[in-house]
């Protein structure tokens, strides 16, 4: 399959391909490593098995290797490497405190453990620890892999441009994929990669325009060293003002040397506030995070169908984990909100994805947030009908405004 694979990036590979398998945030190009993605597929299979016990694999399975245990602790079995690998990434997310091991485990080692709840009750579970959603995830694993071989490695993270693994003009030209190998930008030189870092005339001119003091010649040849003189002696503002307009550069380019590049704008129209029907009470809402006291505001904004509002309210939460929780937090004040002034129909508006997603999806929440979506959900059963929507920032501009406010107070 590498062999295959070797073949088919010929025309594109500028290194080996240990190189171009290194994420793009460290200098590669982000190829797919066969080995760690195979280990993270044989993962999966012992995620499934641990995740669905009652299907007929996992039985001849269990009954053929581990009868009077789990798979994890099992000394014999299929996959030993990817047990490994499942066992290093779970850990209990604690419900009612019943099904946690006691000492004497080899795994987890736990006393007793006495929680005062805030929220609806649940049971314990493993969960996977490198997803949010508590779900194993092939993705997951292999960012892991990769991750520690770079931790274990002396590999040093470095740019594409300087590891000259952009497409170009005259890498592309080398590879009889371009014609044309001056720069779309200045059209005066070839375009390669010193030309992009550092001596192509638009970047001198913008650079000038911007007062970014460049490093003195004295001799040195090499425009990458150049470069990084230059980086070097910048302030941390102009340091900003260097990687933006390299970036924006490169994005100018592209649509240069590209054909039919088709730019979509969003319609206004649809990021505009709008009532809710007659017999609905649209509820409005936002929370704004401060990491360094843990606290987070929440403000909820209902409003009846001729746009007129009739309820409203600030919260404070303390003791907040982090912004996603309290993204979550804000959503379950809100449905309170709602029972304390006696609203029956909803149409609850939040500018947060994930945690309308979660709401939206009626089968079980393994994240960190699942006794709070439980509670939610528990808290639907007030009204004759409760339905979500994700709005962009711009339409809950209001309710956004609204918890900046009620923070500074």
């Amino acid at each position: 399959m590498r062999s295959l694979l070797n073949r088919f990036y010929k025309l594109y590979q500028f290194t080996n391909w240990d190189a171009l398998c290194k994420p793009k945030s460290v200098g590669g190009l982000g190829f797919k490593n066969l080995v760690f993605f195979n280990k993270a597929l044989l993962a999966k299979q012992i995620s499934r098995l641990l995740s669905q016990p009652s299907c007929p694999l996992a039985k001849i399975l269990k009954a053929r290797y581990y009868p009077f245990s789990d798979i994890l602790s099992a000394k014999i079995g299929p996959y030993p490497y990817a047990r490994d690998l499942i066992a290093d990434g779970i850990l209990w997310r604690i419900g009612n405190g019943a099904s946690l091991p006691r000492a004497g485990n080899n795994r987890v080692l736990v006393q007793n453990i006495n929680p005062n709840w805030t929220t609806a009750k649940s049971e314990d579970m493993l969960v996977w620890k490198h997803e949010g959603t508590g779900e194993y995830s092939v993705k997951s694993e292999y960012r892991v892999l990769v991750a520690e071989l770079l931790q274990n490695s002396n590999y040093t993270s470095s740019n594409r441009l300087f590891n000259n693994f952009l497409s170009h003009s005259c890498n592309l030209f080398q590879r009889t994929l371009r014609v044309e190998v001056n720069c779309p930008l200045c059209k005066a030189a070839l375009e390669d990669s010193d030309h992009l870092l550092w001596s192509c005339g638009i970047l001198q001119q913008i650079w000038a325009s911007l007062q970014i003091k460049i490093a003195p010649d004295d001799c040195i040849s090499s425009c990458k060293i150049r470069f990084v003189t230059t980086f070097s002696i910048a302030d941390y503002q102009n340091r900003q003002l260097i990687a933006i307009s390299i970036w924006a550069l490169w994005y100018r380019r592209n649509n240069l040397s590209q054909e039919n590049l088709g730019v979509s704008y969003r319609s206004l129209s649809t990021e505009l506030w709008n009532p809710p029907v007659i017999g609905f009470i649209k509820i409005n809402f936002d929370a704004t995070f401060q990491i360094d006291s843990r606290t987070s505001t929440t403000t909820v904004l209902a409003s009846d169908s001729e746009g007129e509002v009739v309820g409203a309210e600030t919260y404070l939460f303390e003791d907040v984990v982090d912004a996603f929780v309290a993204e979550a937090r804000a959503y379950e004040r809100a449905i309170l909100f709602a029972i304390k002034m006696g609203f029956r129909r909803l149409l609850v508006e939040g500018d947060s994805p994930s945690i309308i997603k979660k709401l939206k999806t009626k089968g079980e929440d393994r994240s960190i947030l699942r006794p709070i979506i439980q509670h939610i959900r528990i808290l639907e059963n007030s009204f004759g009908n409760v339905s979500y929507l994700f709005v962009p920032r711009l339409v809950n501009a209001v309710a956004h405004s609204l918890a900046l406010e009620g923070r500074k107070r």
